[in-house]
């Protein structure tokens, strides 16, 4: 199963991670795993100016996209994209995408 962990505070996504592997079909096959992926690394390539205000961590079955302090708009409305877009095939492939949303009241970020 693909776990989305999804950290929020004050309405903004303070970090968004991303593991494992759905297992709906054999590697290759597996429709889920390919459109988690895709969505992920689309978003991580349309980021605008991640490198200063964002720590990214990539590693097989495994992302990590968590702030380090303010990041611009355009990057924001990208990170909720990534997140709607995961909860929509988390919605249809319950069996295979579960997203945890944790709120944060103490983050100020």
């Amino acid at each position: 199963m693909i776990k989305v962990t999804c950290e929020i505070a004050k309405n903004k996504i303070i970090s968004l991670e991303i593991k494992g592997h759905a297992l709906s079909d054999e590697p290759g096959k597996d429709l889920v795993c390919s459109a988690v992926s895709a969505v992920t690394l689309g978003g991580l390539n349309a980021l605008h100016n991640s490198k200063k205000t964002l720590s990214i961590k990539i590693k097989d079955g495994y992302v990590l996209i968590a702030k380090s302090g303010d990041i611009e708009n355009e990057d924001e409305v990208v990170l909720k994209t990534i997140l709607v877009q995961l909860e929509t095939i988390a919605r249809d492939y319950d069996k295979y995408v579960k997203i945890i949303r944790k709120e944060n009241k103490a983050n100020d970020l």
